[in-house]
């Protein structure tokens, strides 16, 4: 686990600001930074140890033969039988990880070897004769690759603060500025600003000195029955299936030269996760994270029932108002783009108090979008298949259009889910997930933002993520596929990446398995979802390690108390950074429609407006951080 950083300057090598570079990647890599320089090129490393904790494992690393160097951030799990073959086939090494087996494998079978690796990864492999730079990114971009081209040379890095000391500009991007404001975080494969880009999961991309070439895919989500599992197999066979892929996936992802532990939520997922790998690890050590100030988001009793059950070594870390806001200011510095998933504060915190104990962490992340286990698939099955539910929403239109509704109640939740059942069963199969996968409607952003990019935009972004297979309409397969391209890479995986880096914590995830990944999403939907019951194949494959209140519970979000924040504690902060004054000249956002919704504070009736404050918190105390200071 690390960061990378590189690139080729046109002009002639910056040492100050390629160094400045890796050195804003220190948090990813504590251990060891390096920075070696090839005439106009450079590769550049951060080291976080955890296979083969010796010098041996120092990265950038230069083949024996001297033509071919690498830097990489990740893991491969496969990596001691490629190396097995390799040593068959006439190479030796001089380390015990995975790095040096990367390496020579490029070497042998050059981009080839991506379909061979099991892990995740983004790694750049520089052929010193050919003067040429290999990227590529995991398949389901669990860690980043972030592209940037100038007049001074063009340049790669794990994290898009690593690229201002090598020359981005920042002008921003309109589509995404669009984005930001109506799902909260930025999709692939743009970037905040117009000459940044991020390299998509599954894809590779070649350097050289007249630029970036166009990426390629090495590897999609399979469309309808794959053929390893044709004929459909019975549902009992899948359960059993899916069983051994999970168990194989999580043993994988046990090897380690430091310590070990996993998250636990008390959710399906990381349940799932915790009772396979404590089978393999004795006394495994897990950890959660609650809110003792506010017990409708706290969940951490799910957690303690389950660690009970399977016998773990259970850290509970009950958090405090104050603890969550003494941590604010630490964990917005770490957004180097505008992220407005208000759930990162927490996950920061887990990282946080996790990395004390161990340096490697397991996740459940993943099962929502690959099992169906969201409110929103409930939603879709329901407009596809239930003609009650949506004449009741109809019915009910008069009685709660009148309420927005909100998330700091379960009553305030449930309203808010009906009006936006009611309105997302009115629409196509694509504007339905669009309005669903955002927080709010095009009107607020259009309001809101001054140069807000034009919807045609922001719909031939989101297309190729959404319903690049051409099945959204006639397969609910094509809703789980949107997730897995769109929500997983852009949202979850980038919050998880950037607040477990911000701590030096590496997290694993292995729900996102590949060969789990090829099985499940052929299989068909029903096998997921019906109309009782989420996520029912994995929790079938389960039951009998679980507590029954874990597969019975209903699904709630790592949510934070914000309204209750934005009125007390938080207000003056707000206010501050929200300065209309300061917003009217900088003329990206419409102050008129700022003072609006800070007016709304008070509401008794807020739907979405503990988001959009929130949004608008991360968004200026970024600009301010990212265009104004530096």
């Amino acid at each position: 686990m690390c960061g990378i950083s590189g690139g080729v300057f046109l002009h002639s090598v910056n040492a100050e600001a390629a160094q400045s570079s890796v050195r804003s990647l220190h948090r990813r890599g504590p251990d060891h930074q390096a920075v070696q320089f090839y005439d106009d090129w450079f590769l550049g490393h951060a080291r976080l140890s955890i296979l083969d904790l010796s010098e041996n494992g120092h990265q950038p690393m230069r083949s024996s033969c001297g033509n071919f160097s690498l830097v990489f951030n990740g893991e491969i799990y496969n990596y001691k039988a490629l190396r097995a073959e390799l040593i068959r086939l006439g190479y030796s090494f001089q380390s015990d990880g995975d790095t040096e087996v990367l390496l020579n494998g490029l070497k042998h079978w050059g981009m080839d070897i991506l379909p061979r690796l099991n892990g995740f990864f983004a790694f750049a492999y520089f052929d010193h004769v050919q003067q040429i730079c290999w990227l590529a990114r995991d398949r389901m971009g669990i860690k980043p690759v972030w592209l940037c081209s100038h007049s001074g040379g063009h340049f790669f890095a794990s994290e898009h603060k690593a690229l201002y000391p090598l020359g981005m500009g920042r002008e921003l991007n309109p589509t995404a500025v669009r984005c930001y404001f109506r799902m909260g975080y930025i999709p692939g494969p743009i970037s905040v600003f117009k000459n940044g880009q991020q390299l998509m999961p599954g894809h590779w991309v070649k350097l050289s000195k007249s630029g970036f070439e166009e990426p390629k895919a090495w590897w999609s989500l399979p469309v309808g029955m794959d053929s390893e599992i044709a004929p459909i197999p019975s549902y009992q066979t899948a359960v059993k299936r899916v069983r051994a892929l999970v168990e194989e996936a999580v043993a994988d992802r046990l090897i380690s030269d430091v310590p070990l532990g996993s998250f636990l939520s008390g959710g399906v997922d990381s349940s799932v996760v915790v009772a396979v790998a404590s089978q393999r690890v004795k006394g495994l050590h897990t950890f959660s994270i609650g809110f003792k100030d506010q017990p409708y988001f706290d969940e951490t009793r799910y957690a303690e029932q389950v660690a009970k059950r399977i016998g773990t070594e259970h850290t509970t870390f009950s958090l405090s108002n104050d603890d969550l806001l003494n941590q604010l200011p630490g964990m917005l510095a770490q957004m180097d783009m505008p992220f407005a998933d208000s759930s990162a504060l927490p996950v920061y915190m887990l990282c946080q108090e996790t990395k004390k104990h161990v340096t490697v962490a397991l996740s459940g992340d993943g099962g929502d979008e690959l099992f169906s286990g969201y409110h929103k698939h409930a939603g879709e099955w329901a407009v596809r298949n239930d003609w009650k539910k949506k004449l009741l929403a109809e019915v009910l239109s008069p009685f709660i259009k009148q309420f927005a509704g909100g998330r700091g109640s379960a009553i305030e939740n449930k309203i808010r889910q009906l009006n936006k059942f009611r309105e997302g069963s009115r629409l196509d199969a694509f504007e339905r997930y669009r309005r669903w996968a955002g927080v709010v409607g095009d009107r607020w952003v259009e309001e809101l933002v001054l140069n807000p990019g034009t919807l045609d935009q922001e719909k031939s972004l989101l297309m190729p993520l959404v319903d690049g297979a051409g099945i959204l309409s006639t397969d609910f397969n094509g809703v789980l596929a949107a997730d897995l391209q769109l929500v997983l890479p852009f949202d979850m995986l980038t919050k998880v990446d950037l607040m477990s880096m911000a701590n030096s914590l590496e997290v694993r995830v292995p729900l996102l398995d590949y060969r789990l990944i090829n099985y499940v999403h052929a299989l068909p939907s029903s096998y997921k979802i019906d109309g009782q019951r989420k996520k029912k194949l994995l929790i079938d494959a389960f039951r009998a390690e679980l507590p029954v209140e874990v597969w019975q519970r209903r699904k709630q979000g790592f949510e934070v108390p914000l309204m209750p924040w934005f009125r007390k504690e938080l207000k003056g902060l707000l206010n501050e950074t929200l300065n209309l004054e300061k917003i009217k000249a900088q003329k990206v956002l419409n102050p008129l429609a700022v003072n609006m919704q800070l007016n709304r504070l008070n509401s008794k009736n807020p739907g979405e407006l503990p988001f959009i404050l929130w949004s608008l918190f991360v968004w200026q105390t970024w600009y301010d951080k990212t265009l104004i200071e530096e």
